[in-house]
């Protein structure tokens, strides 16, 4: 024996979120493919260095003395050129080639102590500073994921997989745009600078043929930050795709071992992460290259190779920093941690007035078409009906999960709108059909929230 829940066409049944919507899902795995403008679409843009280190104010102080360090050890490679330039002109003196020449070795070995000094302060102070924009940027981020409403995360460009890529793989990509790859390329600057300096001040006709090539190098170095941009736009995604699969996986890993799928989501993973590699492998093929021909030419530049390792980190910081500084920018509609609206104590009256509302991710489909009733403090009542009616939105709605589309819906008499939500929440006891328990003992699960 048994009994017909349901009734309707496959779409209708499908709107309705009910028991056969649940039914065909459990047997359908959702593409986790996302395309790869996706990006464009959502609107964000590449950020740059200085909003990234407008975020990184708050610890100016560490990072001015890294920058400091940064300066002094640039000036330090062309003042080895000085030094060696007074040796070999000490050999012309034979009179006093032995003083002489003590007092400059000694000078060697200052400029050593100095330069051996300024890369631990640069690297250790910028380091710090960058390992401390990564716990701002993370404890802010799930502070605003936090405050979103429930519409937020409704919608598919916000999965937890995604969200959780967010989190783990996009803001400390954030950290490599100032941490020691930075001082690296101020420290190279600062040393060209200084060199093209000294150099035109003791040949100038020299120094008019090493500076010709440098065009060259920026030509070339520019043409990598472009081809380099789209490849890591592409690569963020397929990072986030693979965790969005893995999120899926193991969200749901009943029903994929229940249907023999594993097979079918490790090669999905696999496939996402595919080309990244690849791309990785291609790009550690041409830098090798890169740097083997830099290095032939002349060893003198090295500090121009370790500098060019930095603009590929900083094309992929500049990406996650939109990502990143696009989700802090988003207001929710219904900001959960804010302290506005009234904090009233309330008795438990709710009422309905002529309520209409539909979802944000399926504006089409009106959930409640003018409900309407009155529960007074101490009383019980029963929602019935089918699945997919609205009695579990008829509970979110009580909550403030969600705005009503028309109507009003007030507590003590309160409307909902004007009461504070965190404050409203915490006396509202809510027991769900599949609640979702956190990873403590049964004890904390129950208190969890209370203050």
């Amino acid at each position: 024996a048994g009994e017909v829940v349901e009734v309707g066409t496959h779409e209708e049944l499908l709107s309705n979120k009910g028991l056969y919507y649940d039914l065909v899902h459990a047997q359908t795995f959702t593409d986790a493919v996302d395309d790869v403008n996706e990006l464009k679409a959502e609107g964000v843009q590449k950020t740059n260095l200085f909003e990234i280190l407008g975020y990184a104010a708050p610890h100016w102080k560490t990072i001015v003395v890294g920058l400091t360090a940064c300066v002094i050890g640039g000036l330090v490679y062309p003042t080895y050129s000085v030094v060696f330039m007074q040796v070999i002109t000490s050999f012309s003196n034979t009179a006093t080639l032995l003083s002489t020449g003590h007092f400059w070795a000694l000078m060697f070995l200052v400029l050593a102590a100095i330069q051996g000094s300024t890369m631990f302060m640069q690297t250790f102070f910028m380091g710090y500073g960058a390992e401390n924009l990564t716990m701002d940027l993370r404890s802010k981020l799930f502070s605003n994921i936090l405050s979103q409403d429930m519409g937020y995360f409704d919608s598919s460009l916000h999965a937890c997989g995604k969200i959780c890529t967010r989190l783990a793989t996009d803001v400390p990509n954030l950290r490599s745009a100032i941490d020691f790859r930075l001082s690296t390329v101020i420290m190279t600057c600062i040393s060209m600078i200084a060199g093209i300096v000294l150099a035109f001040y003791y040949g100038w006709q020299m120094a008019l043929l090493v500076v010709g090539i440098l065009p060259l190098l920026g030509f070339g170095q520019a043409l990598r930050v472009r081809v380099m941009s789209g490849k890591h736009r592409k690569n963020a995604k397929d990072f986030e795709d693979s965790g969005k699969v893995a999120m899926e996986a193991i969200e749901h890993v009943r029903t994929v071992q229940a249907l023999t799928k594993e097979e079918v989501f490790h090669q999905k993973f696999c496939d996402y992460l595919d080309a990244p590699h690849r791309d990785a492998l291609r790009e550690s093929f041409i830098q090798g290259i890169a740097y083997g021909v830099m290095y032939a030419i002349t060893i003198s530049s090295s500090t121009l190779g370790f500098a060019s390792s930095y603009f590929p980190e900083y094309m992929k910081a500049a990406f996650a920093g939109g990502i990143i500084f696009n989700m802090l920018k988003q207001k929710p509609a219904i900001d959960n941690l804010t302290h506005d609206g009234k904090k009233e104590n309330l008795s438990g009256a709710v009422t309905f007035k002529n309520v209409k509302f539909s979802y944000p991710e399926r504006p089409q489909i009106e959930v409640l078409k003018g409900l309407s009733f009155t529960a007074k403090p101490g009383e019980t009542l029963a929602l019935v009906g089918p699945s997919g009616c609205g009695k579990s939105t008829v509970v979110s709605l009580i909550e403030r999960f969600y705005d009503v589309k028309a109507g009003q819906v007030l507590l003590d008499s309160h409307d909902i709108r004007t009461l504070n939500p965190y404050h409203t929440r915490s006396q509202i006891a809510i027991v769900s059909q599949e609640p979702i328990l956190f990873d403590c003992s049964i004890s904390d699960n129950i208190v969890y929230g209370l203050e």
